[in-house]
């Protein structure tokens, strides 16, 4: 049905004002101009904005048509017109290429478009055999002019898209549109539109980093190298005729071109390179390459970051689960590293959770019950996340969270979880109870359901369960296979446990693939339904491969064991193996395929598919290739991997009790050079000739003192290298006859350290390891030496964030003659002159080396509070009625007494103080509650509270901020289940 808004307004100099009062008449014209209806009926909703009746296009055809309205006030008239169409399908056409980075086409270039249908009256994808042709129909140029095209030619395919059309481009460079007409057998024939681009070059770039390893991560400053590789007549590969290289364009997150502000460094040959930008985030370049074919343009992208963030979800076992039940406590287990994959010192970082949000109502839950617990036998810091007073409906939930380091630096991250009402698992088996995931297309898939409830009892008996849906999964979102091909079977648990199955009807099959079975749990006793999924997968072949030789050397032959037999275990003969593609798996870019040859499989089922590997650059690839059976009427896929490299290195040092070494130090560091086939490179003169310290980024490199040594048979020598003078983690890179290593992960690293310094701070009074403290709390530091013999002393400095440590920071320090092992420091902050806040303590040890002396600095975040503990709160209800308690929950930990004040009350929206009822302070013994009067004016509110334990609420005391809603009456809203199919009802 269609509905007709109309605004009417009259426009002065200064102002608009709205017209009432006007007649309004509408006249809906088809394509030709004729008439097909008049609407004359209009209600003015508002000042100036007047409303049809709605009208009902059950009885148009599909096509454009004009809506004529005309506006009459006092005997003035005037007209508008506006067009809308009626189709019964939408048709979108992606163009694609073999090459997915390339941006556009090159003249005469095979090229495809994908075909995506929907029917607007179900709202449904139609594909398959539902769509019986597709062709291009119609060409225009930029300005609109007919030009020249093959209809192209329309065929089926496994991938990304169902359906696609195969086309020739036009032999003129341009942009063009492009008319597609698809035909089905269920919902007619429908058009759609789509634009390409035709240049006489394309280029498209890899970001590496400075070893030539692919990468989008990098640290701020850090060199980022950016690769173009050029194509064109005939997709040949032109890179060799760029003539420059400039930098056109950088653009933020936020898409603010920031290319003033990119520093370029050297342009060499095809590779530019930038310094990445000290903001992190991510950035898309645009580079502009001239050639002596044209000029093309290529966009790629990278992040800027310090780390990598991620939390891992147990229960409070420390068990890895996801799945929680409403009332549950969560564990968050954080993990930082740096971008070099080293994990960071959790002294050096702290943790807060931000936020709970919805993943499908995109609700946000900002007031939680958050508890820090003791790092787990990882070193990762756990979160307790209650989710007991956050109501939480079944669905799936992410946990934001933020790490903050030293230099208040911030990275994000998220952890997922879902909600659920019971405890679903799945066991897919075969038709005698055996586990199973292979399927033939006329298999019995049985599922084995399991469910509990989060407390450990089994659901009770009598629960149904059944298949809710089955789902083919594809490279877009999944499709739902037809209820006309499958059967399904329900049953009712007992013990907690039920099967279930399905199966195709007779005379239909499964069509390969990884399906989605879609499994509904409804316990009947409460009402309660919990959905989930299980899989398996159906095929007619089953076929794999591996690598003869896994490494080879660029003048070889890569060699590709496959196998292929059917389900029951017996071989597939005369299959035929195909190349279809080759990726660099460092930029995740298709190269060229060698020259190959096809292969059958023989009587074993079995065959060497060979190619050359003379062409490929030193790297690992993915090699694609297909399996056909003619006889079967069936293909299926195999992926790969392998590495083209002239030398196989590893290493491992002689004393492999040891990696952390004393600058100046000797360290002997035995390699083994083999070559591809497993062959010892024996003569070979090997040295280190360079130390990558990853330790921080950029990566810094230093020149290494080494010895030469002469591999022995087996390829193995002994080498021995100067450790560096500056502390750090090393990785060493190898020198084979002049090949020089390319990246610092072929062998092991060593960490160098002036001395074996660590740091650790405890709470003096309870001995616990903490970073909380109160002012009058002593803090005591704890610093650890492998050996004191070279120690000179130590010098203690308390700084804020981001601040270098002067002599006015220091707040203590250790004479060499007071120096054990392990030698203690106590420090109370009030003593010290230092006020709440946070901090970085920063501990300097003196140290004598064979070049003089040097100094150690190890850092500590710790935070001082006027207070000497933590508070937790949580309210039992966010919405509270006008004039009604608000009702605070608190508890200390540890438990100590403390008082609790408002100091203001604030309208969120307005952002205004609201005057509270008089209210004293109330004093907490450790757990109680905290009450005031709601405002009787309805609207959301937040209340800072004040925390002190002696005297009155001043500036340094502990603040927290509670946020809750006045209403008059409030609706909890909830889905009957977590998910649903797209023809379900829902159930609010």
């Amino acid at each position: 049905s269609l509905v007709i808004a109309v605004t009417v307004a009259t426009e002065t100099d200064k102002n608009v004002l709205p017209v009432t009062g006007a007649n309004i008449k509408t006249y809906i014209k088809d394509s030709l101009g004729n008439t097909a209806d008049i609407i004359s009926s209009f209600t003015e909703t508002s000042d100036g904005v007047y409303k049809s009746i709605e009208y009902g296009l059950s009885n148009f055809t599909n096509g454009v048509y004009t809506v004529k309205t005309e506006v009459t006030k006092n005997n003035l008239t005037q007209t508008k017109y506006s067009e809308f169409k009626i189709t019964r399908l939408r048709v979108d056409a992606i163009p694609f290429q073999k090459t997915s980075k390339l941006q556009g086409f090159l003249r005469n270039q095979n090229a495809s478009l994908g075909i995506i249908v929907i029917d607007l009256k179900t709202g449904k994808e139609v594909s398959g055999s539902d769509i019986t042709n597709a062709t291009i129909s119609e060409c225009r140029d930029k300005d609109w002019n007919p030009c020249s095209i093959d209809s192209g030619t329309f065929r089926t395919a496994d991938g990304e898209f169902s359906n696609v059309i195969d086309f020739i481009t036009p032999n003129a460079i341009g942009e063009y549109s492009l008319k597609v007409i698809v035909n089905t057998t269920t919902s007619g024939s429908g058009t759609g539109w789509t634009s390409i681009h035709i240049s006489n070059v394309l280029a498209y770039a890899a970001v590496k980093d400075e070893f030539g390893g692919w990468r989008n991560d990098f640290g701020p400053g850090e060199k980022v190298m950016l690769e173009l590789n050029v194509f064109g007549e005939n997709g040949q590969d032109v890179t060799g005729n760029i003539e420059s290289i400039s930098l056109a364009e950088v653009r933020d997150d936020d898409w603010n071109d920031v290319t003033a502000n990119i520093t370029v460094g050297d342009i060499d040959g095809n590779m530019i390179t930038i310094s990445a930008p000290k903001t992190a985030g991510w950035y898309s370049v645009k580079i502009k390459v001239n050639t002596s074919d044209g000029v093309a343009y290529a966009t790629e992208g990278f992040s800027v970051r310090r780390y990598h963030v991620w939390a891992d979800m147990t229960d409070s076992s420390g068990m890895w689960q996801w799945k929680f039940g409403s009332e549950d406590d969560a564990y968050m287990h954080v993990m930082v590293t740096g971008l070099g994959g080293q994990q960071v010192d959790t002294s050096k970082f702290s943790v807060q959770v931000d936020s709970v949000i919805s993943e499908m109502t995109g609700k946000r839950y900002e007031t939680l019950n958050i508890s820090k617990l003791a790092n787990d036998d990882f070193g990762r810091p756990v979160i307790m996340l209650s989710l007991k007073n956050l109501k939480l409906s079944s669905g799936f939930y992410r946990a934001e969270f933020s790490v903050i380091d030293m230099d208040g630096n911030k990275e994000y991250g998220s952890a997922w979880f879902k909600v659920s009402e019971f405890n679903v698992w799945i066991d897919t088996l075969d038709i005698n109870g055996d586990w199973k995931w292979n399927f033939a297309p006329t298999d019995n898939v049985t599922f084995e359901v399991n469910a509990y409830y989060f407390n450990g009892t089994q659901i009770a008996d009598g629960a149904e369960i059944s298949v809710d849906a089955v789902m083919i999964m594809k490279e877009g979102p999944p499709i739902k296979v037809p209820v006309d091909i499958y059967e399904a079977g329900t049953s009712t648990t007992s013990n907690g446990v039920s099967t279930v199955w399905v199966k195709p009807k007779s005379g239909k099959k499964f069509v390969q693939g990884q399906h989605m079975a879609i499994i509904k749990v409804n316990d009947t006793s409460t009402g309660k339904i919990e959905i989930q999924e299980a899989w398996f997968d159906i095929r007619v072949m089953d076929v794999w491969g591996y690598a003869q030789q896994w490494v080879v050397s660029s003048g070889e032959n890569v060699s590709i064991v496959i196998s292929a037999k059917n389900l029951d275990g017996t071989p597939i003969e005369n299959a035929t193996v195909s190349f279809k593609e080759l990726r660099d798996t460092m930029s995740w870019t298709p190269v060229e395929l060698p020259s190959w040859t096809p292969e059958n499989t023989s009587d074993t089922g079995s065959a060497i598919f060979q190619f050359s590997a003379e062409n490929l650059l030193d790297g690992e690839y993915e090699a694609r290739l297909t399996v056909t059976s003619a006889a079967l009427g069936a293909s299926s896929e195999v992926f790969i991997w392998f590495r083209v490299s002239t030398y196989q290195i590893s290493g491992w040092y002689a004393d492999q009790s040891k990696w952390t070494y004393s600058p100046g130090e000797s360290v002997a560091l035995w390699v083994e050079v083999r070559y591809p086939n497993g062959t010892g490179a024996s003569g070979k003169n090997v040295s280190i000739y360079q130390l990558a310290n990853t330790e921080n980024w950029p990566w810094k490199y230093v020149n290494a003192s080494s010895s030469v040594a002469t591999t022995d048979s087996q390829g193995r020598a002994k080498i021995t290298f100067i450790a560096p003078s500056t502390s750090g983690f090393y990785n060493p890179m190898l020198n084979i006859d002049g090949n020089l290593s390319e990246t610092p992960w072929e062998l092991p690293g060593i960490q160098v350290k002036s001395a074996s310094v660590s740091v650790d701070i405890y709470d003096n009074d309870t001995g616990y390891h903490d970073d909380v403290f109160g002012l009058d709390d002593v803090i005591r530091v704890d610093v650890g030496f492998s050996s004191t013999s070279n120690i000179n002393g130590i010098k203690f400095y308390m700084t804020e964030i981001g601040e270098m440590p002067t002599s006015d920071d220091m707040v203590g320090s250790v004479g060499s003659d007071n120096i054990d092992l392990t030698t203690s420091y106590t420090i109370t902050p009030s003593s010290a002159g230092l006020f709440a806040g946070e901090y970085i303590l920063h501990t300097k040890v003196n140290v004598t080396t064979s070049d003089g002396y040097a100094d150690v600095w190890e850092k500590r975040w710790l935070r001082i509070e006027e207070l000497s503990f933590d508070v937790n709160w949580w309210t039992d209800t966010w919405s509270y009625a006008p004039g009604s308690d608000v009702v605070i929950n608190m508890t200390s930990y540890p438990s100590e007494n403390f008082t609790v004040s408002i100091v203001e009350l604030r309208n969120v929206h307005a952002w205004s103080s609201v005057n509270v009822s008089s209210i004293d302070s109330q004093g907490i013994n450790g757990t109680g509650t905290f009450e005031f009067t709601a405002p009787n004016a309805t609207g959301e509110y937040q209340a800072e509270l004040c925390i002190y334990t002696s005297g009155s609420c001043t500036e340094d005391s502990k603040r927290l901020w509670i946020w809750f809603a006045v209403e008059t009456f409030h609706v909890w809203g909830w889905p009957d289940q977590p998910s649903y199919m797209s023809d379900d009802n829902v159930r609010l």
